[in-house]
Parts: C-alpha cells; sequence; structure tokens
C-alpha cells in the first residue's frame, strides 16, 4: 500500500453559480493508492 499526499496551493479567482469568489487556499490531498 502506498500513501499519497498531495499540496497545493491555489490563488486567484474562480466562478461558482454566477458569483465570482477570491481565493487563496492550502489544499492538502491525502489518499490511499
Amino acid at each position: 500500500m502506498s500513501v499519497r499526499i498531495d499540496h497545493a496551493v491555489t490563488s486567484g479567482t474562480f466562478s461558482l453559480d454566477g458569483e465570482t469568489f477570491d481565493v487563496d487556499n492550502n489544499v492538502w490531498v491525502v489518499g490511499d493508492d
């Protein structure tokens, strides 16, 4: 079993349901492959 950890920092804007949001997020994804 291998454990995968992805770390991504996203910044900018995204649109959702006609609204625009400013984002600056730390995103951690931990999963078992």
